[in-house]
């Protein structure tokens, strides 16, 4: 069953699991990232200050302003690296913010081809 937050996003908002690399010395809890199946799902703010959840971003400056291209980059990375759950990327992530700092972003290899494979758009994303 699908249910509506009151800021709309979608529960549970369907993603898949970009699995640990073949071979990977890393523990697979942090060699694997989720990407949202729909990034009409991704419906996070697009101005003003964003506060990640200290589940995402455990250091020192929680608190982004989205206003900010630097600010919003690290955001950004830090939230697409660390999500462990559709819910918060829908709820972290704006999908007019991601396509337009998709080239931008410092992303893990593995991590944007995941990314790039489930979305074709952010192939030809802007910067």
């Amino acid at each position: 069953m699908t249910s509506t937050a009151a800021t709309g996003v979608r529960f549970p908002v369907r993603t898949t699991t970009i699995p640990p690399e073949v071979g990977s010395r890393t523990p697979p809890q942090y060699d694997t990232w989720e990407v949202v199946d729909d990034l009409d799902d991704l419906r996070g703010p697009e101005s003003g200050v964003l506060e990640v959840p200290l589940a995402i971003h455990w250091g020192p400056g929680r608190r982004f302003n989205l206003d900010d291209s630097a600010r919003r980059l690290t955001a950004y990375q830090t939230i697409l690296r660390e999500a462990t759950t559709g819910a918060q990327l829908s709820q972290l992530l704006s999908r007019r913010l991601l396509i337009e700092s998709w080239r931008e972003l410092r992303l893990p290899p593995r991590l944007r081809a995941g990314w790039e494979q489930a979305h074709p758009e952010l192939v030809g994303a802007a910067a």
